[in-house]
């Protein structure tokens, strides 16, 4: 993290950071899916699968980071298609976290296809209409994350970016 006229100073995240940086983006999420659920949902759909296509491609490539990277521009999409000024600075902030967290992510999933089909349950809820299916699955798929990267209780998790 960078602090103007001070430096720039090692970030670090406890569980409980990491707890309410998802809970945070996943409310900021939501709102945005429920806006395109409600508005041009087959437009936001069709540009949400592209991307879904783009991670699966670097999946099929073995390429972790670019599954990442495909993940993150999935959520930016979501919440830039939404047009909402206030949406996107929040979610701007909470990305810019989120990625110093992801690297933890990768090698956590044995399977990147679960990644891509969560991703992929997303957008076509949201191209559907099924504005409950989306909340129930941006939260699924928080959910998923956090149990991914929080360990059992009892061990060190401090994550340091």
């Amino acid at each position: 993290m960078s602090i103007r006229n001070r430096g720039v100073f090692v970030a670090e995240f406890d569980d409980s950071d990491i707890r309410d940086i998802y809970e945070a983006r996943t409310a900021v999420e939501k709102a945005a899916g429920g806006i395109l659920a409600d508005g041009d949902r087959a437009r936001a759909g069709a540009e949400l699968l592209k991307r879904v296509d783009r991670m699966d491609e670097a999946r099929i490539s073995g390429d972790e980071t670019a599954v990442s990277e495909a993940d993150i521009a999935f959520h930016e999409k979501l919440v830039e298609m939404a047009a909402s000024p206030r949406l996107s600075k929040m979610h701007a902030t909470l990305l810019t976290e989120t990625r110093m967290c992801l690297s933890r992510l990768q090698g956590r999933y044995e399977d990147e296809s679960v990644r891509v089909a969560e991703h992929r349950g997303i957008a076509e809820a949201i191209r559907d209409g099924k504005r409950d299916l989306v909340m129930d699955r941006l939260d699924a798929h928080k959910d998923d994350a956090l149990a991914r990267l929080l360990p059992v209780a009892g061990a060190d998790s401090t994550v340091v970016s």
